[in-house]
């Protein structure tokens, strides 16, 4: 038996009884998602989402598009700061699981409670600033090439500029996936310590020198469960998908902090 089947193993073992909790918890936690797709709504009934820079110029002193501006950027606000630390509650739940304790419900909103909100969001600021400074950089090269195709001195090598933008595209894909693993342990790292403001400090370069020499393995880990990833994109079977997926990752992390601390 593989390290991954092992892995995998043991995180049905730590989820009987678990399941109906953490369907709940993800639940919960596509509240913010559905609040933004209404959002979009919104946007739409407006027309902003087709008006000119110039339409929108001339409208800006109208006090209804003044107010759902205004609106808009407040609630994107908040669904961002209730988001982050809902999402370090999850992956709690899913550590509590992989490291053999009860899984509770009230564990999703552990980052909420007095002095342990801020440090949450402010590591979790962090480690998003971190991968979109990567997304940034592996798309860049991508980018710059459709921007050159679009330019009509270039007009009689679009098909040459389409093949190299898509082949920029892929390994930007590549590139980001590469250069972000080495912060897949900072969450683990940092919800196993329960927030604390000075693991929120270490977590990330912490997960960075632990992963040196591991990636391997948590790239054999994602590639096997690149069926289970493709469910997630329904509903239903998210919900036995995600909670599956998240308490393996866990439990790898687990096992990769006791092996490079040994």
């Amino acid at each position: 038996m593989t390290a991954n089947s092992i892995i995998k193993k043991q995180a049905r073992g730590y989820l009987q009884g678990g399941y109906a909790c953490f369907a709940a918890a993800l639940f919960v936690l596509l509240i913010p998602l559905s609040i933004a797709n209404a959002l979009e709504t919104v946007v739409v009934f407006f027309d902003l989402d087709s008006a000119s820079p110039a339409e929108i110029s001339n409208h800006i002193n109208e006090p209804i598009i003044v107010a759902v501006y205004g609106a808009l950027l407040l609630a994107i606000l908040i669904i961002f700061a209730l988001s982050l630390p809902l999402l370090s509650g999850f992956f709690k739940m899913a550590a509590n699981a992989a490291n053999g304790k009860k899984v509770s419900c009230r564990d999703l909103f552990f980052f909420f409670e007095k002095g342990r909100y801020a440090c949450a969001l402010r590591f979790n600021l962090s480690l998003v600033l971190r991968k979109l400074l990567w997304l940034v950089i592996a798309f860049l090269p991508g980018v710059l090439v459709a921007c050159l195709q679009k330019l009509e001195l270039f007009s009689s090598f679009s098909w040459a500029f389409t093949f190299i933008g898509v082949l920029f595209m892929s390994l930007g894909i590549a590139a980001f996936i590469a250069l972000s693993v080495k912060y897949f342990l900072a969450q683990y790292l940092f919800v196993t310590a329960d927030g604390s403001e000075e693991q929120a400090k270490n977590a990330v370069a912490l997960s960075v020198k632990l992963m040196k020499g591991n990636k391997k393995k948590y790239f054999s880990l994602l590639v096997s469960f690149m069926p289970w990833i493709v469910l997630t994109f329904f509903i239903l079977p998210a919900l036995f998908t995600v909670p599956y997926m998240m308490v393996s990752f866990a439990d790898s992390a687990k096992w990769l902090c006791a092996d490079v601390r040994q």
